[in-house]
């Protein structure tokens, strides 16, 4: 299991227990004042994405917007909450623990000044975990909106538990990330167009009008009904037809300076103090909380499986155990090629869901009857057949918004996955796999949301049509941002966009099945976008746990 360092850093931020002068005191509460009607806002037309439709059949939601005017920008970054003055104690105290007690957490976010915060929104979390037994959990975190948050973790393993809280992110990084989309993206894509010897470069967007261009080309019906613009060329001899290839380049951040002495400081996933001891010893058979007399998970109702009040699972000996069911599946090359003859696997999505089918092709010695990959991030339609159990197992990138990397790229290997569902032929018994979340970080929610909403429709008569097919949603992963420079990407969207999904999918939960991964990413301590191949088996396999063999 990964350790998260809490050895700090040295900044030149002063010690927590410095106090400011009383012009100081005045200067906070008109900072704070401003702070709040900047989350409070939903007026601001600087952030909304225009209102396109996609289709003809779907009008996107409109969804309240922060402000991030450069007057409500943060002028002291001892403002903002700091882990080295927050702490944390248990509450409820015992010498030794049981199986299935229930933990309580008190949880105190303070500023720079060492103040106590005196309103919520900061992402907190906390998890348990055994490092020896390859054991882990995650808890709810309750925002009691004064500062102060509640945490709550059910125990459902024995051994000697440490208990672990983060800061994740103080909540003006999400002001921060709002802010790009004012003006340059995290990430932008670019269009090359190529004729005769004449080529040319522009950049791309889901806005019609983009900086630097007085005129566009439309590019909405051929990506499927969704919003997409490139800049026109404006070279003698091309016209937008003659776009061609595709690339992504990492543009520099336009965040202020404090923003960018928030990130440098690194004020991100730093682990908090704790008042009482993080070691707890809690004794008992972990098989009390796991085989019991659930249900077998491909027999629950799939609604149990959508978010609730208490973890999907924990990790134990790195596998996924389901709060709420029990899997009967046994993970066995033998038992992968019972449980999937005469199906497809239809997986649809970004590089994560990729990563099941390279874990798959892998464990399961499956050759491509696609084209051979030339790298390992591949960003064409791939699909892996056994000819000897008769089944595939499919992988197929979504549309635009879809950043391939530096290097150029035909057009052709992107559509879209409502795209791709639609064509599952009546009566099919086939699993599908459905996933955004990466790609969509350089833009605003409305266009996730846009995606989602698409492809709900295209579930929606897959399942009258065709009800004994298996539909997974894949939630978001937890990770943390270590790129090159810090604040470009993190996973503080992850908790929105499955919000989305939720609220999208809301009449399809008796039929579709949401695959909690946020759970088991946080407890884990997954640091990577791409979580490493044990975490990619824990989840191959929870989604298994629901399929009927």
């Amino acid at each position: 299991m990964q350790q998260v360092s809490t050895r700090l850093h040295n900044t030149t931020w002063p010690m927590c227990r410095q106090m400011p002068r009383p012009l100081d005191l005045m200067f906070v509460v008109l900072c704070v004042i401003g702070l709040i009607t900047t989350y409070m806002s939903i007026s601001s037309s600087e952030l909304r994405i225009k209102q396109f439709p996609i289709n003809q059949s779907v009008k996107p939601k409109e969804q309240p917007s922060p402000s991030s005017s450069k007057s409500n920008h943060v002028k002291d970054l001892k403002f903002i909450a700091i882990h080295r003055c927050s702490d944390f104690e248990i509450t409820t105290i015992k010498p030794v623990y049981e199986v299935g007690d229930e933990i309580k957490v008190h949880i105190v976010i303070r500023d720079g000044y060492n103040r106590r915060k005196r309103s919520g929104g900061d992402y907190v979390r906390m998890w348990i975990k055994d490092v020896t037994k390859g054991a882990c959990a995650n808890g709810i975190v309750k925002d009691n909106n004064n500062g102060t948050y509640t945490g709550t973790i059910t125990l459902p393993f024995e051994g000697r538990v440490k208990l672990v809280v983060s800061l994740a992110t103080p909540k003006e990084t999400l002001d921060a990330l709002y802010s790009t989309f004012n003006g340059k993206r995290i990430r932008e894509i670019i269009a090359g167009y190529n004729k005769n010897g004449i080529s040319e470069d522009t950049t791309c967007r889901p806005e019609e009008h983009i900086p630097g261009y007085d005129t566009v080309c439309n590019y909405t019906s051929v990506n499927y009904g969704f919003p997409w613009y490139c800049g026109r060329p404006s070279s003698k001899g091309l016209m937008c037809s003659d776009w061609n290839v595709t690339r992504t380049i990492m543009p520099e951040l336009n965040y202020t300076d404090q923003y960018k002495k928030m990130f440098r400081h690194n004020r991100l996933h730093r682990q908090l103090k704790s008042k009482s001891n993080v070691y707890i010893v809690v004794s008992g058979d972990s098989k009390v909380m796991r085989e019991d007399n659930r249900t077998p998970c491909h027999d629950l109702s799939p609604r149990l499986s959508w978010p609730s009040s208490y973890p999907s699972g924990y990790l134990w000996n790195w596998t996924w155990y389901v709060t709420h069911c029990r899997s009967t599946f046994h993970d066995t090359p033998q038992r992968w090629n019972e449980c999937l003859k005469f199906r497809t696997v239809w997986m649809f999505g970004d590089s994560t869901t990729r990563q099941f089918l390279f874990y798959l092709m892998k464990y399961l010695n499956l050759p491509l009857v696609t084209e051979k990959w030339l790298k390992k991030s591949w960003h064409k339609p791939s699909l892996l057949q056994s000819q000897t159990h008769n089944y595939t197992i499919f992988w197929g990138p979504h549309c635009f918004p879809f950043h391939n990397g530096i290097a150029w790229e035909n057009l052709v290997s992107l559509k879209a996955t409502h795209a791709y569902i639609d064509e599952i032929p009546n009566r099919s018994r086939d699993i599908v796999v459905i996933h955004f979340y990466l790609h969509f970080m350089a833009y605003h929610p409305d266009l996730y949301r846009w995606h989602v909403r698409r492809t709900r429709q295209s579930v929606a008569k897959l399942k009258s049509r065709a009800p004994d097919t298996l539909v997974f949603v894949k939630g978001s992963h937890a990770f943390r941002d270590h790129g090159a420079i810090i604040g470009r990407t993190d996973d503080i969207w992850g908790g929105i966009y499955d919000k989305i999904v939720e609220e999208e999918f809301i009449d399809l939960r008796d039929s579709v099945i949401f695959l909690n991964m946020w759970d088991m990413t946080v407890a884990s301590e997954n640091k990577m976008q791409h979580p490493n191949r044990t975490i990619v088996r824990a989840m191959v396999n929870y989604m298994m746990g629901f399929v009927k063999c």
